[in-house]
């Protein structure tokens, strides 16, 4: 049954075109044509003819639409909040604005190769987390990994956990930053400084109001649990400065068990944690800090 409307059949085309909801979403947006006046049996179809025409600008904002409002809908369902359609609109055109505005930063060319981002420690008195998720579609599976680590690069604690059920790699990231959290709560961390790779996992964090994407219901929980600490930040890196925690997510996606560990690292990632110590401020990391079998 329609989240929205309570018809009987709660097709993907009924949702996202033909429902009154959509249809006064739709309308709103003004987007090439009223979504409800192209006639179509699938949603394959329907794609197709509002597609049609269109610019990479207009483009944009239909997808991100479309997102909006199946986002609506599950907030609807799990959580029992519902946005009007002014609210929908407006919230995807944000979203596209905040999108382009990243991504539209001109690049300086020049003849010099990057270097490599190394990771950086966290200010003295705090402790910095680095989290990461890993996901493998073919088996629905995932896993979770999470290192702390002080002022001077020293070991804290770590944890690495499989997760069943997983939906996409966001879903998987959003799980680590959520576990991330609870470690630094259980650690009675005052000031955590968390820090991961998914720059969409990071932003939907750090964005204001509610998140009604896939993983909203999560992003929300991790909202609320940032919230017990007087002062935190979360934070994007790049893979490259993420390498102990993604190794890891990856060894917890090899494994059926839940690891944690405090004071001393385990075998798998202390090459990794020497590494990050003595590669800051140079352009390469030490010989032996490369190899590892959970890459």
């Amino acid at each position: 049954m329609c989240m929205f409307c309570g018809d009987i059949t709660e097709s993907a085309l009924h949702v996202l075109a033909m429902c009154p909801f959509a249809v006064a979403t739709w309308n709103i947006s003004l987007l090439t044509r009223h979504a409800h006046q192209v006639h179509c049996h699938t949603m394959k179809d329907w794609l197709r003819e509002m597609l049609e025409g269109t610019s990479k600008a207009q483009r944009d904002h239909i997808i991100t639409l479309l997102w909006a409002i199946w986002g609506n809908r599950n907030a609807l369902l799990w959580q029992g909040v519902q946005r009007s359609p002014h609210e929908v609109v407006g919230f995807a055109q944000q979203y596209v604005h905040e999108f382009i505005t990243a991504n539209d930063t001109p690049s300086k060319v020049t003849d010099r190769v990057r270097d490599p981002v190394r990771w950086a420690a966290p200010p003295s008195g705090r402790l910095k987390f680095n989290f990461d998720g890993a996901f493998d579609p073919t088996s629905g599976r995932g896993a979770v990994g999470v290192v702390a680590r002080d002022a001077d690069g020293g070991f804290v604690a770590a944890v690495a956990k499989s997760v069943g059920e997983v939906l996409s790699a966001e879903h998987a990231e959003i799980l680590a930053a959520r576990e991330g959290v609870a470690l630094a709560l259980s650690l009675g961390t005052a000031s955590p400084i968390f820090e991961g790779d998914s720059a969409v996992v990071v932003s939907a964090i750090k964005r204001a109001g509610q998140d009604y994407s896939n993983i909203g219901t999560i992003v929300e929980d991790v909202k609320h649990l940032q919230q017990q600490f007087p002062s935190s930040l979360f934070q994007f890196t790049p893979r490259e400065a993420n390498g102990v925690a993604h190794r890891l997510a990856r060894f917890g996606l090899h494994n059926v068990d839940n690891f944690i560990w405090f004071e001393v690292p385990p075998d798998l990632i202390q090459d990794a944690l020497l590494c990050d110590v003595l590669s800051r401020g140079q352009a390469h990391c030490p010989p032996r800090c490369h190899s590892s079998l959970y890459q």
